[in-house]
């Protein structure tokens, strides 16, 4: 039902403004009786309609600049004196405006004993309909693009949340293989710095100098650092672990969030499509 009252409140406001008037213009050097129809749209859109529209009914032709001519209209209910329709377009910087013209051999603008009653003001009423019909497919077409818009950034928004998911994972993988690592490189670290004490406490017969006491000192504060930095590199790595593992948690929430929304603006596609 909303859409049906859109579409027809779409049709009132296009049509409001849509109006044939009957009147003189100036054509070809004298004043001419005319029905013309005044316009703020687009001028290369108004203008590509009117040939397509006119070239329905013959061969369009450009005697001038900005005039438009068919001659020998085809199924002709305008007269039987018509042998030329002329449109001449204009504009400014606020309108454009179509000048129709209905001409007989002598390129002179016909009568209303020449016309046949109300034909000439349907042409151009058939003119305007067709325009804002066009007008109205330019508009879905614009809408649909405008959805499929909105649909790309979404899914760009959810495959970013995704990578940084995958990237996550790998990263917490790399930190779970480095804490798993640990307590071998840890044993072997405090192997080694035992080795090195053991030999503090070799059989007594046994005569270590200063220099040697010395070395095996330095020996064994070195393996300390090793171990304290093995420490520290484990519980940094856990931290790290531990704040992926809620990031994690919080991209989860954002890629179902970001899905709904594609979800959402796949709707929104499909209904724009669908508009009639």
């Amino acid at each position: 039902m909303k859409k049906v009252l859109i579409a027809v409140l779409i049709c009132l406001s296009s049509t409001a403004f849509a109006q044939v008037y009957v009147g003189s213009n100036f054509h070809n050097g004298e004043e001419k009786r005319s029905y013309s129809i005044l316009t703020t749209q687009n001028s290369k859109e108004l203008i590509d309609d009117l040939e397509k529209y006119l070239g329905q009914y013959g061969k369009v032709t450009k005697p001038s600049k900005n005039t438009y001519r068919i001659q020998n209209l085809k199924g002709n209910s305008v007269s039987s004196d018509l042998n030329y329709v002329d449109v001449v377009s204009k504009s400014t910087k606020k309108m454009e405006k179509l000048e129709f013209f209905f001409l007989n051999d002598a390129h002179n603008a016909l009568s209303d004993n020449e016309l046949n009653p109300g034909a000439a003001e349907k042409f151009v009423s058939d003119f305007l309909q067709y325009n804002q019909s066009q007008a109205q497919a330019r508009l879905r077409a614009e809408n649909v693009s405008l959805a499929e818009d909105e649909l790309k950034e979404g899914k760009k928004e959810q495959s970013k949340i995704e990578k940084s998911i995958e990237n996550n994972l790998k990263e917490q993988q790399k930190l779970g293989k480095k804490l798993d690592s640990t307590p071998e490189l840890m044993a072997k670290a405090m192997s080694e710095k035992e080795e090195i004490i053991s030999q503090l406490s070799t059989d007594s017969t046994v005569v270590i100098d200063d220099k040697a006491k010395n070395e095996i000192s330095k020996a064994s504060q070195k393996k300390d650092k090793e171990i304290s930095k093995i420490q520290k590199e484990a519980e940094k790595a856990e931290d790290k672990l531990s704040k992926k593992e809620k990031e994690l948690e919080d991209l989860k929430k954002e890629l179902s969030i970001a899905k709904m929304k594609v979800r959402a603006l796949e709707k929104v596609v499909s209904d724009a499509k669908s508009l009639k």
